[in-house]
């Protein structure tokens, strides 16, 4: 009686460790399947521009000129305003450092 429950105990712990690994590799493909689909999504980030940066270059100057000029309560600093959109960040903009220097 001892010995076929222990039979029956071990066959069911060699199904539970199977499902084991099985739930292991379906855990590990899912984990590579999130990590494609984060990048992939930051690759859109990167390559999607600021929607500042389609405003036309005079719109965008007056803006900035006005945000610059001394009738404003704040002057904002060039580190904040590097902050709208990648482009600036990265100092590419000429109104940044025409403005503001």
């Amino acid at each position: 009686m001892v010995e076929h429950e222990l039979t029956q105990v071990r066959a069911e712990l060699k199904r539970l460790e199977k499902k084991e690994r099985d739930l292991k590799e379906q855990l590990s493909s899912v984990c590579v399947a999130i990590e494609v689909h984060k990048s992939r999504i930051e690759g859109f980030i990167q390559t999607k521009p600021a929607p500042i940066d389609a405003l036309p270059f005079e719109i965008l100057s007056y803006v900035l000129k006005l945000s610059a000029s001394t009738t404003l309560p704040f002057h904002p600093r060039r580190r904040e305003l590097a902050s709208v959109s990648h482009t600036w960040e990265e100092g590419r903009h000429p109104l940044l450092s025409d403005l503001l220097d």
